[in-house]
């Protein structure tokens, strides 16, 4: 994200409204809502209100699929692979429908693990949160415009350099233990909090469900908007 939604939350007072969501960056739809949502965030500062704050957890999509060791085969089964194509149709249709760029790929979703993505987000949401949408947004666009293995820490370095974060911290950040244990914990914790796909955005302790549109934000997070399916 850029332009007013770089800062560190500082400007953010009693009427900022405080929304948690959880995503994980192989979901097209998590593309799609993290764009739209970015989009009702810069509009809501150009009206003069409080700055929206947004906190992400991260998701694991691969999580029934990973190995003891963290790591993941390079392919998927084939009834993951079904479901996957079946709802590309969809994800075409709301691209088209919120004005968003994406390469329609069904094979980065299969063989590409976001896990070294994810860790490197947690430790700069941690530790320079003023930097984190920035590169959260553009390890979007690296896997959905442009097409790049996420998972690659040589990919990682380039994402976190193009945006003004220190590329020595991607290996810092997946050798990270804490991080880690925080990942590898991110399914329970889902679980927990009743998150059952991404994205999901949680504004209140209410729960809503699949990417929305701007102005759909807007109603959900100022009234008069549906809180999930």
């Amino acid at each position: 994200m850029s332009g007013p939604r770089d800062g560190d939350g500082s400007g953010t007072g009693p009427e900022s409204p405080r929304l948690t969501v959880y995503a994980d960056y192989l979901c097209p739809f998590c593309r799609l809502g993290n764009t739209t949502l970015g989009r009702y965030r810069d509009e809501r500062v150009e009206r003069g209100l409080a700055p929206a704050e947004v906190v992400w957890e991260p998701f694991d999509l691969r999580a029934d699929e990973r190995r003891p060791d963290g790591t993941v085969p390079s392919g998927t089964g084939d009834q993951k692979e079904e479901y996957v194509r079946s709802r590309w149709s969809e994800v075409e249709a709301l691209a088209e429908e919120y004005d968003v760029e994406m390469r329609m790929e069904v094979e980065p979703y299969l063989k590409i693990d976001s896990r070294n993505a994810q860790l490197v987000a947690l430790g700069i949401q941690r530790d320079v949160p003023g930097r984190f949408h920035p590169f959260h947004d553009a390890v979007f666009d690296a896997l959905w415009t442009e097409t790049r293995n996420i998972g690659d820490p040589d990919v990682l370095r380039s994402v976190a350099e193009g945006v003004d974060v220190d590329p020595d911290c991607v290996d810092q950040y997946i050798d990270d233990s804490d991080l880690r244990e925080r990942f590898d914990n991110a399914p329970q914790r889902a679980a927990r909090e009743a998150i059952r796909g991404v994205p999901t955005l949680v504004l209140d302790g209410e729960l809503t469900y699949g990417s929305r549109s701007a102005e759909e934000y807007r109603r959900l997070v100022e009234g008069n908007g549906p809180s999930s399916e």
